[in-house]
């Protein structure tokens, strides 16, 4: 059987599939009207306007030539569309490049637009003969956005205080051909759509929906408003304390029956559940934020809810599938079973950058990155989606501090690596769709921000070559937009249509609004592909679900490393690792807002504790038992009590999991050589966490550090008239002790700002390999202090977890520790 003929029968069966659901469609398309016709041409002369052209230059009509024979090319090689439309669109290639040739030089403007209109006109009815897209209807979401930066992206609290409302769930009924959509929404009462997704057979559409009928002003005139109106109510505290309260306004998961047009709503209560994704098991990954806490970086009027990967079972149960500490976003499933979603991922370095791909088994199990957890350029990968019949990734590279948008990017994980020079992401992985929109937030060749005055948004792939996407001809907007600088007056996002696009430059309209944006264009045709289904190897999956986290109750899992030196950059010969520190990051609550209170020096740093250490083997080889459903991060400590490396990451197990790694930074890819022996550590049983110093779990300067400045420093560093500087005394002094603060110009830490490695950490660059008081310590002033080893370990021990003063945020807590007393380790974890 041919390739053709295979096609053939595929793309048959699939329309009839869609015609029994959606009801038939007529043999022949209609003929468009006048005015659909005026609208797609108005919109080709918009496009030619980015270009600062007409579609009646040469120029415009030598790029159309250009990329209408490539695409021609493609839909020949694949056999995509029919001989006699081939036949038709080739014709009006050979036309318009005769005309280019002969006549253009001499041709008025308007003469060379009709040749344009025309070349487009039939590329535009090849495009929608190809069987990857015809006579299919596509399932969109009408809304407004916020508008402000990646973060509010997800979550009600902005849709619902800025007045947000309208828009829907339509059905574009003849995608290429007419404009005419359905409502599948008009039951809803007042309130905001996000994120849709479609089960495998396309039948069922899953969505999230925020009910605002109960929780703003009824008045339907009511004026939408803008960050700069939510920033000048100034400090959000009581409103955010009610909000998180509250069960009404918050996204919830819907499911929709297509064939019926009837509803079910999945979950409820105080969180803000949506991006549904659809299971091969019949569960739905999901955002939710269940898991509790703040991002670390809000303004005072901006909370962040932290929402992270979840799990609803077909029975109804929610599930923890991460206990990140940080926000994630737009899950979707491989054709291997995994789920790809996006990651926050900023321990102990910028805050505004690292928003990668990562990977997570359906249980939660291994969750790993996959790209741009290490590179600034994209800023932030988002909509990740694997392309149909390809290994590939479709992801929109945007920015932090915009609105979700930007530039569409192809990944190929087999290429996936680092850049054996700088330790990044290496960029040989990716390919840019859409050159013409330069990666948001990263520097130009000028060294000024990159701040596209168009973008792109949610794509959906068709092909390696083809996909459906929301497009705007406007800027995202948002904080760099004005510098952060809001004013009454400062718009929203640019309104995103539903758009047709290839790789080779041509970008077709299918709908837009005069009001609101259109996203999450879905082809409304059943998969070819099934994801594997990946069968749980936790002794008890169930031990992920959030009643069972809720009660305190912590099992363990164990992790396995195999070689502590492989790692892309090698160790210093001179400092033999003999242990793992292993902390654990603690999720900011219960305030809101960024560096409030602050926890250290560290901008919005994160609070920690001390789990303890575990020993490395002569061989590089560690197994250890850890508690699960906590993030975590690791050193690996030399012989002195220095970190030689340490992670601008974290892990988490769940309960029962067994994970290993093969190194500390190695490539992304390398595997662990079949040695004839087994790595010495796991010829025993796994090693239990030996506790760190008192005032580590949590972190509290007053009773980790000040003890030690008044047995070997207060002498000599009293504060007294006279006496050394800097004062080292306890005193209680603002927000820390005299201590902490005369210290300061000795130190050095991983920050948001002046960080000494922001992006990678560099083996023997770590906190007590750089802060200037280990050297201190050691000089002619202070070598006969009296320092024991111990205690010259806890010195290095505090450097290198980043210079804590506090382990909690409260505010009632850090107030008994800047005392000097004890305070247990927070409910939230």
């Amino acid at each position: 059987m041919s390739k053709r003929t295979l096609r053939q029968i595929i793309v048959a069966s699939l329309a009839i599939s869609a015609t029994l659901v959606f009801g038939s469609f007529a043999k022949a398309q209609e003929e468009p009207t006048a005015g659909f016709r005026a609208r797609i041409e108005a919109d080709w002369a918009k496009q030619e306007g980015t270009r600062d052209r007409t579609v009646g230059t040469k120029d415009a009509l030598d790029d159309l030539i250009a990329r209408s024979g490539d695409l021609l090319a493609c839909l020949e090689e694949n056999e995509y569309v029919d001989a006699d439309k081939l036949d038709a669109f080739r014709d009006a290639i050979a036309a318009a490049k005769q005309f280019a040739n002969e006549k253009s030089a001499s041709a008025d403007e308007e003469a060379i637009a009709s040749a344009y209109r025309a070349l487009r006109w039939a590329s535009r009815d090849a495009i929608f003969a190809n069987e990857l897209l015809k006579d299919t209807p596509i399932v969109f979401e009408k809304a407004n956005r916020f508008g402000f930066q990646i973060l509010q992206e997800y979550l009600s609290y902005y849709e619902r205080y800025s007045n947000q409302r309208g828009g829907g769930l339509f059905r574009l009924e003849k995608p290429g051909f007419s404009f005419k959509t359905t409502e599948l929404s008009a039951d809803f009462p007042r309130g905001l759509f996000a994120t849709p997704s479609l089960s495998y057979d396309a039948k069922t559409l899953y969505f999230a929906f925020a009910d605002f009928s109960k929780v703003q002003d009824p008045d339907p005139d009511a004026p939408v408003r803008n960050a700069y109106h939510m920033r000048a109510e100034g400090d959000a505290t009581e409103q955010v304390a009610q909000f998180l309260t509250e069960s009404d306004g918050k996204y919830c998961l819907y499911r929709m029956n297509l064939e019926t047009g009837e509803s079910e709503k999945l979950t409820d209560g105080p969180w803000d559940d949506f991006d549904p994704t659809l299971l091969p098991d019949g569960s739905l990954a999901f955002m939710s934020t269940r898991r509790g806490g703040f991002a670390r970086c809000n303004q005072t009027w901006e909370p962040i809810m932290v929402a992270t990967l979840h799990k609803r079972t077909p029975d109804g149960q929610i599930r923890h599938l991460s206990w990140h500490e940080t926000n994630e976003w737009t899950p979707s499933v491989l054709d291997d079973g995994r789920i790809l979603y996006t990651r926050w991922d900023y321990v102990d370095r910028n805050a505004a950058r690292f928003q990668g791909l990562w990977l997570t088994n359906p249980d939660g199990t291994g969750a790993v990155t996959l790209f741009g957890n290490y590179t600034e350029s994209p800023v932030a990968c988002i909509q990740g989606r694997q392309i149909p019949n390809s290994n590939k990734i479709v992801f929109t590279a945007t920015a932090h501090h915009t609105a979700v948008g930007g530039s569409i990017v192809i990944l190929d994980p087999t290429k996936v690596k680092y850049d054996p020079e700088t330790g990044q992401d290496s960029p040989e992985s990716i390919e840019r769709i859409t050159p013409e929109i330069a990666f948001p937030e990263t520097p130009n060749d000028d060294g000024e921000m990159n701040l596209p005055d168009q973008y792109y948004y949610s794509p959906n792939p068709l092909s390696e070559d083809f996909f459906l996407v929301s497009y705007s001809f406007d800027p995202a907007n948002g904080y760099l937009t004005t510098n952060g600088n809001l004013t009454e007056d400062t718009v929203g996002s640019g309104k995103l249509g539903l758009y047709y696009r290839d790789r080779f430059g041509n970008l077709e309209l299918l709908f837009d609004d005069e009001k609101y944006s259109c996203r999450y264009p879905l082809i409304l045709r059943e998969r070819e592909t099934i994801p594997a289904k990946i069968p749980s190897l936790l002794p008890d999956e169930s031990a992920s679900n959030v009643e069972r986290a809720a009660d305190g109750k912590t099992e363990t899992g164990t992790f396995t490393l195999f070689d502590v030196r492989e790692s892309l950059w090698p160790f210093p010969e001179d400092r033999k690792i003999k242990e793992l520190r292993v902390y654990q990051l603690l999720p900011k609550f219960p305030s809101h807002a960024g560096h409030l209170p602050p926890i250290g020096h560290d901008y919005a740093g994160n609070a920690r504790m001390y789990l303890g250490s575990v020993p490395v083997e002569d061989d590089g080889s560690a197994y250890f038992t850890a508690p699960a459903r906590k993030p975590l991060y690791f050193q690996a400590v030399d012989e002195s009590g220095r970190a030689v490396q340490t992670m601008l990451s974290e892990v988490y197990l769940q309960p029962g999991e067994n994970r290993g790694c093969v190194g500390c930074h190695e490539q992304q890819q390398t595997t662990f050589p079949n040695s004839e022996n087994r790595v010495k550590a796991a010829l025993r049983a796994p090693s239990e966490l030996a506790p760190g110093p008192e005032g580590s779990a949590p972190f509290s300067f007053p009773i980790l550090m000040q003890p030690l400045l008044d047995k070997r420093c207060v002498e000599c560093h009293s504060g007294e008239e006279g006496s050394a500087k800097p004062a080292l005394t306890g005193e209680i002094e603002d927000h820390f002790t005299v201590s902490y603060n005369r210290l300061e110009p000795y130190l050095q830490w991983y920050a948001w700002f002046n960080t000494y490695h922001e992006v990678v950490s560099l083996p023997g660059e770590c906190g007590a390999d750089i802060c200037p008081l280990s050297g201190i310590i050691d000089d002619d002033n202070h070598k006969d202090i009296g320092l024991t080893d111990e205690e010259r370990r806890l010195i290095y021990f505090w450097l290198d977890s980043n210079i804590p003063f506090y382990g909690v945020y409260r505010e009632d807590e850090q107030e008994r520790q800047q005392r000097g007393e004890k305070v247990p380790a927070p409910a939230l974890q």
